[in-house]
């Protein structure tokens, strides 16, 4: 069951990337000193940035699960499985900090 969660959830989160980019497409190519500090630019970076490394939470957490179902990370070994939920709970707590800051912050 967790792992069907866990490709449903990276399935949807490339979608969510790919609809993103059919959208505006242009969206990775525009930079200048003047886009550069718009407050719509900057928060749609913080999106993008955010969303690969989601993407690279949920590759480390498949990854953290095979290793787990072939016993390569055991009771005795378990310093990659904890430092794979520690990255996945960094990001969380950082976007908790982010999203007030961004979206709650008039």
């Amino acid at each position: 069951m967790q792992k069907k969660s866990i490709i449903i959830i990276g399935i949807l989160e490339i979608l969510f990337l790919a609809v993103g980019l059919i959208i505006n497409p242009n969206i990775l190519s525009k930079f200048s000193s003047v886009t550069m500090f718009n407050s719509d630019w900057t928060v749609t970076k913080i999106q993008l940035i955010r969303h690969y490394i989601i993407i690279i939470g949920i590759v480390l957490i498949a990854v953290m699960m095979r290793f787990t179902s072939k016993e390569i990370i055991t009771s005795d070994s378990y310093v990659k499985l904890e430092s794979a939920g520690l990255y996945w709970h960094l990001v969380d707590i950082i976007w908790i900090f982010l999203f007030p800051l961004f979206y709650l912050i008039t």
